[in-house]
């Protein structure tokens, strides 16, 4: 099982954008004798039958005890190719649109491992049943790779990027995850509509980059569980960051250096209480109402490096929140 789910993820392009079509098959898994190929759910198979005999006889199998020519079969979706009376065979599988894992992976396979993949196709674990995985050689996460699986426990400790929709719509645990060299997210939606686990509390040490609705929350009457974030190298909020995240109740950076007008990375995000800026070298720069009017987090107090507390209550916009009573110095940051 293993061995096909590490040929699934590293050979198959699951879905193509931009109407680029699906490739021919690029890799193998081999079926021995007395095995059946299930692709339920799956993609097409072609089973190619490898020269196993001498010149003339290349590509046949024993059938009923003699030689038949056969050089490939095809399997299609929900089909089985049943090798009892065949010699072993190679499977070659090809991606078809919209399939996913398949029952007999999805179905059994709940915890993954792999210490040797450097790269993945995208959407590759698109709505599986997989729990648990790690993957400590992987270099950026492909598009979609997990959405919509039942994934909790998260390693990537070499992965430093991040796809869109990688992790949408997922149900992640921040206390098991791995995600620590990650600098930049690429596209949209990498942890749209996660259903956070355990205390809601998560961090990105490296992140620095992101894209639109990184975060994004669901419909606007949804709370996803995120509670706290900590985003200790992040250079400027995303576009719609934490849309709709209603259940944030602190978010901490510690390099910021933009919260733009047009991004509106807190719009909706009516329970956040706390904003922590510990970058103490300059005033980060703060466009109208990202923490005021009807769409931005007009509820949370924001609290700056003591020294610079005088620079941020007369900067543009932050004079605003200085005068609201909202500003305040690190030092003041209840326990």
């Amino acid at each position: 099982m293993k061995k096909f789910i590490d040929f699934y993820i590293e050979a198959v392009t699951h879905k193509s954008g931009g109407g680029g079509g699906y490739p021919e098959p690029t890799g193998s898994i081999t079926i021995t004798q007395n095995g059946t190929h299930d692709v339920k759910d799956k993609a097409t198979a072609v089973v190619s039958v490898p020269n196993t005999y001498a010149a003339g006889d290349e590509g046949k199998v024993v059938e009923n005890g003699a030689l038949v020519s056969q050089t490939s079969q095809t399997i299609t979706e929900n089909g089985t190719y049943d090798t009892t009376t065949k010699n072993a065979v190679t499977v070659d599988v090809q991606g078809s649109g919209g399939d996913t894992l398949g029952e007999d992976i999805a179905g059994t396979l709940t915890e993954y491992e792999n210490n040797d993949l450097t790269s993945a196709r995208q959407y590759g674990l698109y709505s599986s049943n997989l729990t648990k995985i790690r993957m400590n050689a992987l270099e950026s996460i492909p598009t979609g790779f997990l959405q919509s699986s039942k994934v909790v426990e998260a390693y990537f400790p070499g992965a430093e990027k991040i796809l869109a929709n990688a992790f949408r719509a997922t149900k992640l645990d921040p206390s098991k995850i791995d995600f620590s060299n990650v600098t930049s997210f690429v596209g949209n939606y990498q942890f749209g509509e996660v259903v956070w686990g355990g205390d809601g509390k998560v961090t990105f040490p490296k992140l620095e980059t992101v894209g639109q609705y990184a975060f994004y929350g669901g419909g606007a009457t949804v709370s996803r569980a995120l509670k706290e974030i900590d985003l200790p190298k992040l250079k400027q909020t995303g576009s719609y960051m934490f849309y709709n995240q209603a259940g944030l109740t602190k978010a901490t950076f510690g390099a910021i250096e933009a919260f733009p007008a047009s991004n509106q990375a807190f719009n909706s995000c009516t329970g956040l209480k706390t904003v922590v800026i510990t970058q103490d070298q300059t005033v980060a720069t703060l466009g109208a109402n990202v923490f005021t009017g009807s769409q931005g987090a007009r509820n949370a107090n924001i609290y700056v490096p003591d020294a610079l507390y005088d620079q941020y209550a007369a900067a543009t916009n932050w004079s605003t929140l200085a005068t609201a009573g909202r500003l305040f110095k690190l030092s003041e940051l209840p326990a």
